[in-house]
């Protein structure tokens, strides 16, 4: 098992590959980045929307595709977060605050 922090540390394409070598599980990759998300965010406020549940349904049907040998694409299992300008499917619209000068 990969420490937390070494995993959100991960470049994408060791992530990947271990991923599909089956050395790093996709749930355990997303549980890693959630937590520290979980931990940061409140200082940070980098995300807007998250779908941690989400997340956590496609990292265990990508561990599910890997075990039974199905190709699960290049990146499967690497977290990836969406600038807030992009529309995504089932994810809330947000709406954006007009300035007001004081």
């Amino acid at each position: 098992m990969t420490d937390a922090n070494e995993l959100c540390r991960m470049d994408t394409v060791t992530l990947a590959r271990r991923i599909r070598a089956k050395e790093l599980s996709p749930v355990e990759v997303i549980e890693a980045v959630l937590g520290r998300l979980e931990r940061l965010d409140p200082v940070l406020h980098a995300f807007t929307t998250v779908t941690a549940d989400d997340a956590r349904a496609e990292a265990r049907r990508i561990k599910q595709d890997i075990a039974a040998g199905r190709e699960a694409g290049p990146l499967a299992g690497v977290p990836t977060g969406v600038k807030d300008l992009i529309c995504t499917h089932r994810v809330r619209l947000l709406r954006l605050r007009r300035f007001r000068p004081r």
